[in-house]
């Protein structure tokens, strides 16, 4: 195809592209699978060397004063194609770089107060600004939101609210009603001795009266001291 031929077949391909987006804009469509650009200003030449492009697998050819640029398949290798920008590509080559999305940080704005927006590179990226306070976190999508407490020992009660949150006790028992429960408590009673469930000598940690410094009490059958004696076996009142 002469060069003239291929100018006039170009034009005719960018006419039939105009016409369509036209027809499409004038009845409301929303986007034309023609991608019309602006053509670029034309580049006034002298001879054929003005207008090379740089790029190796196009043809180029001064014509009537102005550069035309033209796709060469055949200056490729099998299984590639001439790219008017980037020369000969395949199916593994990269695509494009993307247009960037900003050029600074004021063109990132979210409008959501908790964010840090940046532009990084030409991409927008949002951070936790860490402007919520205490017991909140940053949504990146709703703004600052509350954090919901884990329950660490699966009995119903967040470990904010539970009053031993490494054990489970669903009934919240706390018997002496230091705010530390009894299943983790290591004095249940509050005699001021720990029981044996902490390595300490209170026999029954449950009972008040019933501990190391407690009296023996004769006739009741219960060791009353934790010393492994009861009653009329051990010094009693």
């Amino acid at each position: 195809m002469s060069v003239k031929n291929k100018k006039r077949a170009k034009e005719e391909e960018m006419r039939k592209c105009l016409m369509a987006s036209c027809v499409l804009f004038i009845f409301g469509a929303m986007g034309s699978t023609c991608m019309v650009e602006p053509p670029p200003d034309p580049v006034e030449c002298n001879s054929n060397s003005d207008c090379y492009d740089g790029v190796s697998c196009t043809e180029d050819f001064c014509d009537d004063g102005i550069c035309e640029n033209f796709e060469d398949d055949s200056r490729c290798s099998v299984n590639q194609w001439c790219d008017l920008r980037r020369g000969c590509i395949g199916n593994d080559d990269p695509p494009p770089p993307p247009p960037a999305d900003c050029f600074n940080d004021g063109e990132c704005n979210d409008n959501i107060f908790c964010t840090l927006d940046l532009c990084e590179s030409g991409d927008c990226n949002h951070y936790d600004g860490g402007w919520c306070g205490s017991g909140f976190y940053c949504d990146l999508n709703y703004d600052c939101q509350p954090i919901a407490s884990p329950d660490y020992d699966g009995d119903g009660w967040y470990d904010s609210n539970g009053n031993c949150w490494e054990s489970y006790n669903p009934q919240q028992e706390d018997m002496d009603f230091d705010g530390y429960g009894d299943a983790c408590d290591c004095d249940i009673d509050g005699d001021w001795y720990d029981g044996y469930q902490c390595g300490g000598l209170d026999c029954n940690d449950y009972n008040w009266y019933i501990n190391p410094g407690a009296t023996e009490w004769c006739n009741d059958w219960i060791d009353n001291d934790c010393d492994g004696w009861i009653d009329y076996y051990d010094y009693c009142w």
